[in-house]
């Protein structure tokens, strides 16, 4: 029985030794990833291409051939076509006839009316519920008080028209 014991105690060891060195490995992996994009960065470096060999030191399923990262000089906002649009904005930016996007406004507390937090979306382009075409919200964090809303007796500005309890 103590035999069997000891032998229990030198594998809970050994295999926290394992995990240890796994772990140990994974960090040293992520700070040479870190230090290879910064390095890009630094260089101007736009494109990176790995074959599965150079992960690894062996081949595995898949490919990884010409990997591309983004740098900042690839975010650089331009109007390719001339239409006064960048292209941060704009929904073809080759094409001097398709302008910016439709303005919608986020509705945190969706009642319907937006805040003054914005996006841009393009014609055909998904436009979550969570915004809406108008900012007639004076206070995105209370789902009863927009731009007219029924005024009550309750210290607050309901309806949006700057005044408070006008009614009462």
């Amino acid at each position: 029985m103590a035999k069997k014991r000891k032998l229990i105690k030198k594998s809970v060891k050994k295999s926290s030794k394992d995990y240890a060195s796994i772990y140990l490995l994974g960090m040293v992996a992520c700070v040479a990833i870190v230090a290879l994009f910064v390095l890009m960065m630094n260089t101007g470096t736009t494109s990176l291409s790995l074959s599965e060999e150079d992960m690894s030191g062996q081949a595995v399923g898949g490919s990884m051939d010409n990997v591309y990262i983004r740098t900042s000089s690839d975010m650089s906002l331009r109007d390719s076509d001339g239409d006064g649009y960048n292209n941060a904005v704009d929904c073809d930016d080759k094409d001097a006839s398709v302008g910016a996007g439709d303005l919608y406004y986020y509705d945190a507390d969706g009642d319907g009316f937006g805040g003054d937090d914005t996006e841009r979306f393009c014609p055909g382009e998904f436009v979550p519920g969570y915004y809406v075409s108008n900012n007639e919200d004076c206070n995105d964090a209370n789902s009863v008080i927009y731009l007219g809303a029924t005024d009550v007796c309750d210290l607050a500005d309901n309806d949006c028209d700057g005044l408070y309890d006008e009614d009462c």
